[in-house]
């Protein structure tokens, strides 16, 4: 549809393939922009069986001070009806984490960081980074691999399954989880039936791994140290979890944290071999490795956007948005914005550090992503580890990497990320100890 004079349409695979033009001219022009959903495709956004009601338009902010106003704003820009496009139902009514508002978020926020927060995510460094090595020696002896599969997606689910207890059996399924329910998101209608299909499987799994874990605490038999044990035992002001929300918990964190941190690594690694220039200078300094993935992370926002329902007429930039409108809070675009960064469109690792920390790829406010200091920590040592056992890593020379379409309309991610290097070059010898991998993050 076109709203004033800006013809834009989010669905359009041109736009979700380079969506960045596109945000420029919405943020110079029409900063506020009314897409009416075509027919077709409101079939499909509305097509979920977990869908409440029906939606027929949404609106885009595309500046980064709108965005992060409508961020702070939770009392007006609402998140009951989820993160999507569509209006989504929460089984018990009232949501978990990014589906859920006031008060019910704060009190589920704060049991959740009693288990995930930064001291004991930095207790399990030696193992994410053991976790690393494990899956580089796979293939580091090949010359060849695709990294988006055998290890963006493959890190950060291996790290959830272990740190929450999870065991073995998840960490072939998850993956399938995660992009089934995800491309059910304005996806057709076979999409939208694999995306419930798998949501009941992860609801399912997750249930019967509480139940079991529960039982075993409530008979004193010996349980493993992980944070599903650290959550189901977290108490605050005298409430904890109930089955029902320990499941919907872990269902969130599945979806909001192992397909973020797979997507912004391949993004990442992406950037970096065809930026040799910044690759050589993460060579010569790699010190330089926490500003310039916080970089990275600005510039090729995992997360492109993300919805609100609205609590009342609201104007934004001189526009009325309706009571009850679906918003669409562009965290892509306010991160390209150059009334906050500098050359915006450019990629620069010596950007200041507190001006860096504007950037909203893991989202801000009451809802800013719980998980960020995790998903940092995998980025830092996924990252950094690759590029030091393959020190010669390089695009593939006749098999350019492809982009995800199914999961394209709220990430930017990767179905296949080709890669080679000389063999003979490869560390095939893991040597965590001493990797710089294990430096922490001095932005984070």
């Amino acid at each position: 549809m076109s709203d004033g004079d800006v013809d834009y349409n989010p669905y359009l695979p041109d736009v979700q393939r380079d969506p960045f033009p596109h945000y420029q001219q919405l943020r110079k022009r029409c900063p506020v922009h009314r897409f009416a959903i075509p027919d077709a495709d409101a079939s499909k956004v509305n097509a979920n069986p977990l869908i409440a009601r029906t939606t027929t338009e949404f609106y885009t902010l595309s500046r980064y001070a709108d965005v992060e106003s409508a961020l702070q704003s939770h009392d007006v820009f609402r998140s009951w009806e989820g993160p999507g496009p569509d209006r989504a139902s929460w089984p018990d009514g009232i949501g978990m984490l990014v589906f859920a508002d006031e008060p019910h978020h704060r009190m589920q926020r704060r049991i959740t960081m009693k288990a995930i927060n930064p001291a004991v995510v930095r207790a399990w460094e030696p193992r994410i980074l053991a976790i690393a090595d494990e899956l580089i020696d796979a293939f580091a002896e090949n010359d060849e691999a695709d990294v988006s599969s055998d290890y963006c997606w493959a890190l950060p689910i291996w790290v959830f399954c272990e740190i929450f207890g999870l065991g073995d059996v998840a960490k072939g399924k998850l993956r399938g989880w995660i992009q089934r329910i995800i491309a059910g998101f304005g996806g057709d209608a076979d999409a939208v039936q694999a995306s419930f299909g798998a949501f009941q499987e992860a609801f399912e799994f997750f249930t019967r791994t509480v139940t079991e874990r529960r039982a075993a605490l409530e008979e004193g038999r010996n349980t493993p140290g992980d944070l599903l044990t650290e959550m189901i035992v977290a108490e605050v002001d005298g409430e904890s979890f109930n089955d029902l929300q320990l499941v919907s918990a872990l269902t969130v964190m599945m979806l909001g944290g192992n397909d973020t941190t797979a997507s912004a690594m391949g993004n990442c690694i992406d950037l970096l071999l065809h930026n040799e220039e910044h690759l050589a200078q993460l060579r010569d300094d790699p010190d330089l490795w926490p500003v310039a993935i916080e970089e990275m992370l600005r510039f090729d926002s995992p997360v492109q956007a993300l919805y609100r329902t609205t609590v009342g007429d609201t104007e934004v930039a001189g526009v009325t948005i309706p009571h009850d409108s679906k918003v669409r809070v562009c965290f892509g675009s306010a991160n390209r914005d150059p009334a906050v960064f500098s050359a915006a469109d450019e990629l620069r690792f010596d950007r200041d550090p507190k001006n860096l920390r504007k950037h909203l790829a893991f989202g801000q406010g009451v809802h800013a992503c719980v998980g960020a200091v995790l998903g940092r920590t995998d980025l830092r040592i996924g990252l950094t580890r690759l590029f030091e056992r393959l020190p010669r890593l390089r695009a593939h020379p006749t098999r350019p990497a492809r982009r995800a379409t199914a999961t394209s309309f709220l990430l930017r991610s990767w179905d296949e990320i080709p890669v080679v290097w000389d063999a003979g070059s490869a560390d095939t010898t893991a040597t965590a100890a001493t990797s710089s991998a294990a430096s922490p993050s001095r932005i984070a």
